[in-house]
Order: C-alpha cells, then sequence, then structure tokens
C-alpha cells in the first residue's frame, strides 16, 4: 500500500504510484485549444539555508516542554531524554537534522522516530531548529506548527487526519512535501482519507525549492504551482501498486504546469480535470490522467511525438480514451 519519496530509497512519505494498462491510439480530431491564465513571473531564488548558528542556540529556552508522554517517551527511547517528566533539555533536540548523513541525502532513523506513533500534541517540536526531514506517517494529529523548522527539506504527514490545511510559508527550504494517503482503499468505507479527512487546500506559493508534491488521495479542489520552476514530480492521484477501483483523486479541474519546465512526473488519475497543460517540458518521464472523464484534451509540446511514446511505455503513461494530445 505504502512507497514513499521514490528518488530517496523505500520511503516513508509516498503511498502512490502508478497503475498499469496498455493505451488506444488516439483519434485526430479538431479541437480548440484555452489560452492559459496568465500568471505573474516568480519570485527571486530562496538561499540556501545552512546550520543554525550558535547565537540561533542561545535565543532557545534551556528547556523544552514536551506535555504528550508518548512523545516524550520516544525521545527517551532514543538517548535525547531519561525522566518522563514533560520536558527534556533543548540542546539535547536542538540540533538533530533527521538524516543519517551530513550531506541530508539519506532519511535517518531519527526523522522517523515519531512515525506511526499514538502522538497526539507536538509542543516542543518548534525547537528541534535543526530538523531537514521529519516524518509525522500516521500519528494522530490534524495539524502541527512547524513554522520553526526553517531548515526542513522533507515533510511528510501522510495518513494523519488533517482537517483542513497545513501551513508551511515559514518553511521555504522544503524540496518535498507527502500528504498521501492510501488510495486504493478509496472506496473503503472505513477509509476516511479523501472524504471527510485530508487536505482541502496547501499553498505553496512560498516554497520555490519544491521539487516533488505527493497529495493523493485528498480533497485539494484547486492548486496554483506557477511559480515552482524547480518541480519535477506531482501526484494528485493515482493507484497504488495494483488497480483499484475510480476514485483516490483530488477534485481539480484544472492544472497548468506549462511554467513548471522541469516537470519530469505527472500523476492526476481519477481526478476531476477538465483542463492540463503540460507544455514546456518536451516528452515526460511518466503521464498518468487516466480516469478523468471531462479530460479532452491535454497540451504538449509534441502531439505526435507523446502519442508515439505513450503508446511504447503503457506502464508509465496512461490515459483514457477520449483524452487526446493537443499542440
Amino acid at each position: 500500500m505504502k512507497k514513499i519519496i521514490t528518488i530517496l530509497v523505500a520511503s516513508v512519505l509516498v503511498l502512490t504510484s502508478c497503475s498499469k494498462e496498455e493505451l488506444p491510439t488516439p483519434n485526430q480530431v479538431n479541437v480548440v485549444v484555452q489560452t492559459p491564465e496568465v500568471t505573474p513571473n516568480p519570485p527571486a531564488n530562496i538561499p540556501d539555508l545552512g546550520a543554525p548558528t550558535e547565537a540561533e542556540f542561545a535565543t532557545l529556552p534551556q528547556w523544552t516542554n514536551i506535555p504528550d508522554n508518548v512523545m516524550e517517551q520516544v525521545l527517551i527511547d532514543r538517548g535525547f531524554d531519561n525522566i518522563l517528566d514533560g520536558k527534556v533539555l533543548t540542546s539535547k533536540i536542538s540540533k538533530i537534522t533527521g538524516f543519517d548523513s551530513n550531506d541530508g541525502t539519506i532519511m535517518g532513523q531519527y526523522g522517523r522516530m515519531f512515525e506511526r506513533k499514538d502522538i497526539h500534541d507536538f509542543t516542543g517540536i518548534e525547537n528541534f531548529i535543526s530538523l531537514q526531514f521529519i516524518s509525522f506517517w500516521k500519528c494522530p494529529i490534524s495539524t502541527v506548527n512547524i513554522r520553526n523548522l526553517k531548515r526542513l527539506k522533507i515533510l511528510g504527514m501522510s495518513e494523519c487526519p488533517i482537517t483542513g490545511t497545513i501551513d508551511i510559508s515559514q518553511n521555504t527550504q522544503l524540496e518535498e512535501i507527502g500528504f498521501q494517503n492510501a488510495a486504493e482503499r478509496c472506496d473503503d468505507p472505513t477509509y476516511p482519507f479523501g472524504k471527510t479527512l485530508g487536505l482541502t487546500s496547501i499553498d505553496v506559493s512560498h516554497n520555490l525549492k519544491l521539487k516533488r508534491i505527493y497529495l493523493a488521495c485528498n480533497r485539494i479542489t484547486s492548486i496554483d504551482v506557477s511559480m515552482l520552476t524547480n518541480l519535477e514530480e506531482i501526484y494528485l492521484g493515482g493507484s497504488a501498486w495494483q488497480s483499484y477501483k475510480v476514485g483516490g483523486g483530488n477534485p481539480i479541474q484544472r492544472l497548468d504546469l506549462s511554467r513548471n519546465t522541469k516537470i519530469r512526473v505527472v500523476n492526476v488519475e481519477a481526478c476531476n480535470l477538465n483542463y492540463l497543460n503540460v507544455k514546456n517540458n518536451g516528452i515526460l518521464d511518466r503521464c498518468i490522467t487516466i480516469y478523468n472523464p471531462n479530460l479532452n484534451q491535454i497540451l504538449v509540446d509534441n502531439a505526435s511525438a507523446m502519442n508515439a511514446v505513450a503508446q511504447n511505455n503503457p506502464v508509465t503513461y496512461r490515459k483514457d480514451a477520449h483524452s487526446v494530445f493537443v499542440q
């Protein structure tokens, strides 16, 4: 059911990928191409942040309150604390990065230490100021305050019972976000994600470093990614490794990726799209648009080339018979 961050080892953030079905050759038809809406130029690039300075550490309190006993017990089990008393020495947790290697390439045990724990309150996480990777996967939290985690690069909140949105406006170093839920269970009446739980919106306008967005099986009705010029992968729908009934995608009607010129992977399976523009991206590595009954055309750079790739790659290219590549 679950796969996470395909580019970074067998991971914890991503639960969904693409399913397999051979594509028919689309009929050549005359269509009217809609002109995409013009959006403002993106702001300047955001500089990289190094490790916190000694001056930053000096502003932190000596003790950090940890009111959730389960969270503190995790810290005790990992050797960052020794007494279950509702607090921990800040110096013990403020330098945790969440990665196993100094260059930040391997998601580490400390970034995953809170996963699947019955933690309801993450008060105290604000003083983990060195964190670059954190996963709250399957924690029973509807929200979390991560505004102080300025160096965060990877955020995982898959299968957390989110009821609205999460503020990531201060996390300007983010390169990957994972809020995915189990799309193959979308028809299970006992599985609330995508129905009564899951993101209803997400603002990524301050996260210009984002490369990968994983949001399958939520309730998002619109998303603007036009400013994300580094974006490479976007998952808004789609199944797990096996097939499943139609559903699981976000009910999004329009998606314009024409300004995201580094896009290589698009998965909008089982959404509600009637407009998709992937121009200025050449031939994609993966393009999954199946189960969008109102999507009659997909705007691309070279329709004949995309048709040829789709016919030869039924695993990585899936679309409905009525959807036509148009340039």
